[in-house]
């Protein structure tokens, strides 16, 4: 716990952070709906950060996603900036099974 809590999610939040470098927050990896990411909060340590479910990612007038809607474990949902986000490697593939016709 303690390696994933001081090394895991501070590689996570670097990482996204040179993703979002630049004065207005660029991205060139948009967050997708099904992705479980950890919402940074304010006041609240890292090893604490609650996981939630992407559900949403409205676009802005000009086609840019710059925040995204999440529900909590506790089924409350938030929508915090995508700079706040940080996506986590665990990836749903969604795969359709295979139709063969004989």
């Amino acid at each position: 716990w303690t390696v994933w809590q001081r090394e895991y999610l501070h590689l996570l939040r670097e990482r996204q952070q040179h993703r979002h470098s630049g004065p207005y927050a660029y991205t060139r990896r948009e967050p997708q709906v099904g992705e479980i990411v950890p919402p940074s909060t304010p006041n609240t340590l890292r090893g604490n950060w609650k996981l939630a479910r992407i559900i949403q990612t409205p676009r802005t007038s000009d086609g840019t996603v710059r925040t995204a809607t999440v529900r909590t474990a506790s089924r409350r949902i938030i929508a915090p900036p995508i700079s706040n986000l940080y996506p986590l490697e665990v990836t749903e593939e969604h795969q359709q099974p295979n139709s063969s016709a004989n």
